[in-house]
């Protein structure tokens, strides 16, 4: 299992890093994966960070409707095992929301359900959380696209 987890976090120094290696942190995080489902199971709790963060990976990469593949299930299960106010729960539905507001004529709708998400986020996790502030800036960037795409109509 630590190896795994310092996998992981290498992996996680490759995706953030000011030039990131999108392609091998793929590559690391569905190894991960695959490893946590044979070693943890199916429905732990590290599995659905680690796809959540290769759905994010997916994202960055611009494969988008193959992020949300991978986030099947995930939301389902996490508030299955944690709770709709768990950080993990909330953290992969904000993923989630936001890629359905990346698909086209999702923008609108998932805003408003990304909107929620982060509400969630504040009254659970508070503010100053680090995920509640990402998807809170998020929100304000899918946010100013809106009103982008409706100024030019």
């Amino acid at each position: 299992m630590d190896t795994l987890t310092s996998k992981g976090l290498l992996t996680s120094v490759l995706r953030d890093t000011p030039t990131p290696d999108l392609s091998m942190a793929e590559t690391l995080y569905r190894e991960i994966a695959d490893a946590q489902k044979d070693v943890l199971g199916p429905r732990h709790p590290h599995l659905l960070v680690t796809l959540g963060n290769l759905s994010d990976v997916l994202r960055m990469l611009e494969h988008i409707d193959e992020a949300r593949e991978v986030l099947v299930g995930t939301v389902g299960i996490a508030t299955e095992l944690l709770g709709t106010n768990h950080s993990i729960t909330l953290t992969l539905e904000a993923r989630d929301q936001r890629l359905a507001a990346m698909q086209p004529d999702g923008l609108a709708a998932g805003l408003d359900k990304l909107r929620a998400i982060v509400e969630r986020m504040k009254e659970g996790l508070g503010p100053a959380h680090p995920q509640t502030r990402k998807y809170a800036e998020v929100l304000e960037l899918l946010s100013g696209r809106l009103r982008e795409e409706l100024g030019h109509v």
